[in-house]
């Protein structure tokens, strides 16, 4: 007969920190979504990012909790599990996770239907279809936007004087007095070298 060893996952200690410093009703709460996590797939990694726990199968965010000052919350990661959430009618809004504001364990689905979505989710990233190194549920991470190039605007001055300014949003008759290189800034032209 064979039988598979499969590693238990070591408690991150900056997690325990993270339930000492909370709230005292959401010690409870992220202490048992822990547990369950730990409990449906033994084999993940915790991990701490965006000052809150998450929870990574095989390199992948699973889910994460979060404690705040009056709720907490719990989220799975990806578009595929997101889906089984709304069929179910599990899925809600408030709150930043999937399960909607958490005050008290009562507001959670019960341990076996958590356990059950947990086993899904993780699941779901073996077979490929839940690739969420980017792509959260809902939408929430995207991928960085290339840089805006501003573009160069001069003043009055701007050939004889070499004064260049790169400036957005400025109407064009503000941009000399900006720079203070026109005509109506011959004060400020004596006092200051050319920029």
């Amino acid at each position: 007969m064979y039988t598979a060893v499969v590693p238990k996952a070591t408690p991150d200690p900056r997690i325990d920190a993270y339930i000492a410093k909370a709230a005292p009703f959401a010690g409870p709460i992220v202490t048992h979504l822990r547990a369950l996590v730990h409990k449906a797939c033994p084999e993940v990694a915790e991990d701490f990012k965006w000052g809150r726990p998450f929870f990574l199968h095989n390199g992948t965010i699973l889910c994460n909790v979060s404690a705040f000052k009056a709720h907490c919350s719990f989220g799975f990661w990806g578009a595929e599990i997101g889906k089984v959430l709304m069929q179910d009618g599990v899925l809600q809004d408030g709150g930043m996770g999937s399960l909607g504001k958490i005050t008290s364990l009562t507001d959670l689905p019960s341990d076996k239907q958590l356990i059950d979505y947990i086993r899904q989710a993780a699941a779901l990233i073996d077979s490929g279809k839940e690739d969420n190194r980017i792509v959260v549920a809902r939408g929430v991470v995207k991928a960085s936007k290339p840089p805006v190039d501003t573009p160069r605007v001069h003043c009055g001055a701007q050939e004889e004087q070499g004064c260049e300014l790169r400036v957005r949003g400025i109407q064009p008759e503000l941009q000399a007095r900006v720079c203070g290189m026109d005509r109506r800034c011959q004060a400020s032209r004596d006092s200051r070298a050319p920029h």
